[in-house]
């Protein structure tokens, strides 16, 4: 009996010997069944998810291992939440003797993760997670992530941190996500990722570390105790930066900031803050000074972006609000920008400093102050839709600005010269910011200046703007001890000049040069050997001179010396009536002297290129050629 015994023993012994090793590695290549598998899922599955696992097999210097594993929303319509290639399990031995089957701990070594977010047809769907090396506790029903690792991307992220993990029984008290809040979060992931597909980022990469705490059956309060993220060179399209620093926090689905640093050559930036994302509301400053021209390229102004020139970064302070609103967020911008030498186009600024307000659509621009090369222009400007008002105080010269307006505008300015800065004070109002959709008054003071060539000391005049046009009331024009006087219209609606009761003893073609060369050359034949007493009323029209009307009355007492033939007719004391009609200058001289007689002329004159053409009819009385 002893000997069988023995015997016994000897042989079961080999059993263990052979058997274990010979199961171990049926299990490694083979894995467990079903049963087993089944078992392993229910243990690793939550309360907001179901795992499903393909196959689970025994490595000796691992343990049980997991692959091909599914993770399915638990309730409702199957949805797919996050597909993993591998995981290392350790269960809880005394337990499992008991035959129950429950996870001490999970370890991933290199492992995959893709996380379906959509199934829109739309890319991106999916967040991929790549070199996944995580060591996660479960016990006393709690989670411990005493270390993970990963890559989003080009970021390396870590991970650690508590999370209860209560019954999955008790996820049937759970709420199921509505369509509006997957849509919302859809949209939020899929701009993220967009935008993160756009980032490059340089050496070091970048590196984000998230602290959790929270309870997994309501992952919405899931928190972030601590969110830090340091990088090294960040390029996004055309904005670029050495580093960016982020401290910040996430709990009760709010987001603080504590601080967001950027920094590279000539920037710093600094962003403090938090969002609401039950609400949509938010609060964050914003202070710092960057080159914002890359800004224009990302806001789609490429040209604008192209044409300015920071000598120094741009600073600005300011403040960001939003508020609940019916509509969505209710957005509020309050700040200040500071500029010190730059160029926009022909424009070259010394300095630019304004405070701003905007709100959901309205702007609102105050104590606006640009020191330009050659004076000093403040405004005051409300812009929003339907409405756009602007209170001006300009000393600069306006050919820097000519650029910035229409080829009408444009056309007339860069005709214009100055030695001295024009002084305008103005305020408009309309539906857009647009000359022709304003209306306002103003005054108007220029120093020497030209139009054309023919220059003026002073002017001065008020100024109203109605209908498409430009008023110039009580005009006042000084050159030397000559003056001119009246009113003069500049209708760019109908491309005509109004004169109206204009009264000058300037020399009449100096003063035409402002109104149409064509009519002053016509009338430039006619020279005056004193100051003339004109007067003008009528029409000059800009585009079309077939519709020209005007008419002068010249009283010239120190007389007229008027070219005929090659050959100077000196006229004494003139009265003399210019009818300015279409395409011909009609003059009709009612009385003058010459060489001793009277003479009366009636001539007329076309200014057509193509009809250069002249008659006259002239009435002589004992007139004394030489």
């Amino acid at each position: 009996m002893r000997r069988v015994l023995k015997f016994a023993g000897k042989l079961a012994g080999a059993a263990v010997l052979l058997g274990v090793p010979a199961l171990l590695v049926y299990l490694q290549f083979f894995g467990f069944n079903e049963s087993w598998r089944a078992e392993v899922a229910k243990a690793l599955s939550g309360p907001g998810f179901t795992v499903g696992i393909g196959k689970l097999t025994f490595h000796p210097f691992e343990g049980i291992v997991a692959e091909d594993m599914d993770f399915h929303r638990r309730g409702g319509p199957p949805v797919q939440l996050a597909r993993m290639d591998r995981l290392v399990i350790s269960p809880n031995l005394a337990r499992l003797l008991r035959g129950q089957v429950t996870i001490d701990q999970l370890d991933l070594e290199n492992a995959s993760v893709a996380i379906p977010f959509a199934d829109d047809g739309l890319e991106p769907d999916t967040i991929r997670l790549r070199g996944i090396r995580a060591v996660i506790l479960n016990g006393n029903g709690q989670l411990t992530i005493s270390h993970a690792e990963c890559w989003l991307d080009d970021i390396h992220v870590t991970v650690s941190g508590h999370l209860l993990n209560p019954d999955g029984a008790a996820a049937a008290k759970r709420a199921p996500s509505t369509a509006e809040h997957a849509e919302k979060r859809t949209n939020v992931l899929r701009s993220v990722l967009r935008v993160l597909e756009r980032i490059k980022f340089s050496t070091p990469n970048p590196e984000l570390s998230i602290a959790l705490s929270g309870d997994l059956l309501h992952p919405e309060a899931i928190a972030a105790d601590t969110v830090k993220l340091v990088t090294g060179g960040v390029r996004f399209d055309d904005l670029q930066f050495d580093r960016v620093n982020l401290a910040a926090s996430f709990a009760d689905r709010i987001l603080r900031v504590a601080s967001l640093r950027a920094a590279a050559k000539n920037t710093a930036l600094q962003l403090a803050g938090e969002w609401n994302f039950a609400n949509n509301s938010g609060q964050f400053d914003l202070s710092g000074g960057m080159d914002i021209a890359p800004l224009f390229a990302l806001a789609g102004h490429a040209e604008l972006a192209r044409d300015v020139v920071f000598e120094h970064p741009p600073t600005v302070d300011a403040s960001f609000e939003a508020k609940p609103g019916a509509d969505g967020p209710d957005l509020s911008v309050i700040g200040r920008v500071s500029m010190q030498g730059f160029r926009l186009k022909s424009l070259k600024a010394r300095s630019f400093t304004s405070a701003f307000a905007w709100k959901n659509g309205q702007l609102y621009v105050q104590d606006a102050v640009l020191n330009s090369s050659t004076g000093m222009l403040r405004a005051n400007v409300l812009s929003a839709p339907g409405l756009f008002k602007i209170s001006l105080d300009s000393e600069a010269v306006p050919n820097e600005f000519s650029e910035f307006f229409g080829p009408k505008e444009r056309a007339i300015i860069d005709l214009l010269e100055f030695k001295d800065a024009p002084k305008l004070k103005i305020t408009l109002s309309g539906t857009r910011a647009n000359l022709d959709a304003l209306s306002g008054t103003g005054h108007i003071e220029l120093g020497s200046s030209a139009m054309r060539g023919s220059w003026i000391d002073f002017a001065k005049s008020d100024i109203e703007i109605k209908d498409k046009a430009i008023i110039y009331q009580g005009l006042t024009i000084g050159k030397g001890k000559l003056r001119a006087t009246g009113s003069f219209t500049y209708d760019f609606g109908k491309h005509e000049v109004r004169l109206d009761g204009i009264r000058s003893n300037l020399d009449p073609p100096d003063v035409l040069m402002w109104v149409d060369p064509r009519i002053a050359a016509t009338v430039a034949v006619y020279r005056f050997r004193s100051p003339p007493d004109v007067r003008a009323d009528g029409i000059a029209h800009m585009v079309d001179p077939n519709k020209n009307d005007l008419r002068i009355e010249v009283d010239a007492p120190g007389g007229i010396t008027y070219s005929l033939l090659n050959r100077d007719l000196l006229f004494g004391a003139t009265k003399a009536t210019v009818a300015i009609k279409g395409q011909r200058v009609l003059a009709d001289v009612h009385k003058s002297s010459l060489y001793g007689g009277q003479v009366a002329v009636d001539a007329s004159v076309s200014t057509d290129p193509g009809d250069p053409t002249f008659s006259a009819n002239v009435t002589a009385d004992r007139v004394d050629f030489p």
